[in-house]
């Protein structure tokens, strides 16, 4: 590696940490990234013809990827007008014991994230959710912090709606199914270890009291009944049976917007810009940070 690359590598990372920091598109910053590394093998010989036909030829793997990324976007913004998400977190809420806080919370979050197959929209909804009920009840705000990271990643990773599943099955040539299949076997130790080191934690910082008005903003924006955690029941189930992943998310969304129709106070028309730019309450809302995501164009 000469000179040149090396000084082209660095200068891609601070570029990229630099719009990450400043919240720009990352896409902006990845095709500043290509055509500076065109510019730079363009100089060490290579014809930019073949640079551009070795780069369509590597773009084709992630295509299926970026599949995936949309229909993930598109889902999760139905699966929010739906009031899945709401009902999950509701429900969830409403089963964590003072004493057992921690571990609630890390468990809640480990299966919110197992259905969503994200991180950020994980941390961004139950996340959010505990660490404000977290803050105001006495419970250390690093350890809950640690516990919804934690909880987080571990649904991202094993989840069949989890794009980093997917670019590691389309990159290794492998099939998914089976790919989650022996994560869960290395999965379940790191989780059971978890879950024990969070439950005496859990037992020696208990939380003062678990009663928030989170719940009860959820129950008067949405409509909450079992029924509107179908498309969640869905994806599981079709996973389960080992059907193709953009089957199962298509068949889910199809169900959510159904529930949005009949349950939530949405219009076809509203359903299709959640779709598009994602699903967003006013500012003024007291669940603005809480309810939000998904999209097309935020995928």
């Amino acid at each position: 590696m000469g000179i040149d690359l090396i000084i082209t590598f660095l200068g891609v990372f601070f570029l990229l940490v630099f719009s990450v920091s400043q919240g720009y598109f990352i896409g902006f910053p990845l095709g500043v990234a290509l055509v500076i590394f065109l510019g730079v093998m363009k100089g060490r010989g290579f014809p930019l013809g073949t640079l551009i036909a070795m780069a369509w030829r590597g773009s084709q793997k992630s295509w299926g990827v970026i599949i995936i990324l949309f229909l993930v976007g598109v889902v999760s913004a139905a699966w929010i007008a739906a009031g899945t998400v709401p009902a999950i977190v509701y429900y969830g809420l409403q089963v964590i014991q003072p004493r057992y806080f921690i571990v609630s919370g890390f468990l809640l979050t480990s299966f919110v994230s197992l259905l969503l197959g994200t991180s950020f929209g994980t941390v961004g909804t139950v996340g959010t959710a505990l660490m404000v009920m977290a803050r105001s009840s006495g419970v250390d705000e690093n350890l809950m912090a640690g516990a919804v990271i934690a909880g987080a990643y571990f649904g991202d990773r094993i989840s069949p709606m989890s794009s980093s599943a997917h670019l590691i099955a389309t990159l290794t040539e492998t099939k998914i199914y089976q790919n989650i299949k022996h994560l869960w076997q290395t999965n379940l130790i790191a989780l059971s270890l978890a879950t024990v080191i969070y439950l005496l934690l859990s037992l020696t910082t208990p939380a003062a009291t678990t009663q928030q008005n989170i719940t009860a903003e959820i129950a008067q924006t949405f409509t909450i009944n079992p029924l509107v955690i179908a498309p969640a029941f869905v994806i599981l189930g079709l996973a389960i049976a080992q059907v193709p992943v953009k089957l199962s998310m298509l068949l889910s969304l199809i169900t959510a917007l159904g529930c949005s129709l009949i349950y939530q106070p949405y219009s076809l028309m509203d359903n299709l810009q959640f779709l598009l730019w994602g699903f967003t309450l006013a500012p003024n809302h007291p669940l603005a940070d809480i309810v939000k995501g998904g999209g097309w164009c935020r995928c």
